[in-house]
């Protein structure tokens, strides 16, 4: 969680990742050391860093400045992929993959990019109000009515994942292309002693 108080500085720049975890493997352990937290902090770096850097070279920055600085990480850890899941199986193996946010405060204006269930919130007057909307919440409920199903997180993580088309699919940066359909942008106008949380 970063919270951001916009009236304190000019500019925050600001990333928040969570990696997504395998499957358990026989042993009932996960990964360790683990790729989703290696996918994480490529997300966080590669964006944040896309972001800084364009604001020290003194451009200003723009709506689409935040959906290319996701595509950056995206492409980073496809690169990672590559190299170390030439061959994921979306259960024990699955694809390196992290959900997130990349943003920044830059005067009176936030804007953000965001994939997955991560959460974003404004603080306003004593009101809260949310600034992301949860992508996993439609398969989230399809788990829990056919938990019995054979191979049930293999089969979702390898047809219903990022896949545009389907209408239980969520977004998860793991390097496939179709990830970056699922990138939402927004921005919100900021007022004296509001409070990001995210």
């Amino acid at each position: 969680r970063a919270q951001a108080p916009h009236d304190a500085v000019d500019e925050v720049v600001f990333a928040v990742a969570d990696g997504v975890s395998r499957l358990r493997n026989d042993a009932g352990r996960y990964p360790d050391p683990s790729p989703a937290s290696e996918a994480a902090r490529v997300l966080v770096t590669r964006s944040g860093n896309s972001i800084v850097e364009r604001v020290a070279s003194g451009t200003p920055l723009v709506g689409n400045d935040f959906l290319s600085a996701m595509i950056s990480a995206n492409r980073e850890i496809r690169e990672y992929n590559a190299l170390h899941v030439p061959n994921p199986d979306f259960g024990v193996n699955d694809l390196a993959g992290a959900v997130g946010i990349v943003g920044a405060v830059s005067g009176d204006l936030l804007r953000y990019a965001y994939i997955g269930d991560c959460l974003g919130l404004l603080v306003r007057a004593g009101t809260l109000t949310t600034l992301t909307t949860n992508q996993t919440e439609s398969i989230e409920a399809y788990i829990r009515d056919n938990k019995d199903l054979p191979n049930l997180e293999q089969t979702i993580r390898r047809g219903i994942r990022n896949n545009i088309s389907h209408p239980l699919s969520w977004g998860v940066l793991t390097g496939e292309h179709r990830a970056e359909a699922f990138i939402r942008t927004g921005e919100v106008r900021l007022e004296r002693n509001d409070r990001e949380i995210f």
